[in-house]
């Protein structure tokens, strides 16, 4: 917990490791809900701080993928991809009809 909501401090506590950041005057429930939240693992930022410290892309950017990505097979970049949107892996699994055990030859 801190009174420092400035994006630098917010960067580095989180560049060094900090998990959770709150701000002190966090309202009581909202304090407590956190609190629970990130003793059942959750990572906890107060209001508005998750903004200060994303920089949105300009329109104009284009991602270019690592060199190692080309090695990938298409089936593996469609995982990839299915990762990247958030899929769970139930959804990949049923999505490329993959089994979720581990068959050992």
């Amino acid at each position: 917990m801190t009174t420092f909501d400035d994006d630098e401090y917010v960067s580095q506590a989180l560049r060094v490791g900090a998990t959770d950041y709150l701000l002190k005057d966090t309202p009581l429930e909202a304090l407590t809900n956190a609190i629970s939240s990130i003793y059942q693992g959750h990572t906890q930022l107060g209001p508005g701080l998750l903004e200060k410290i994303l920089t949105p892309l300009p329109e104009s950017t284009t991602l270019i993928p690592p060199p190692e990505f080309a090695e990938l097979t298409p089936r593996e970049k469609e995982v990839l991809r299915l990762i990247a949107i958030g899929a769970s892996n139930r959804a990949i699994e049923k999505s490329l009809i993959l089994s979720t055990l581990l068959q050992i030859r």
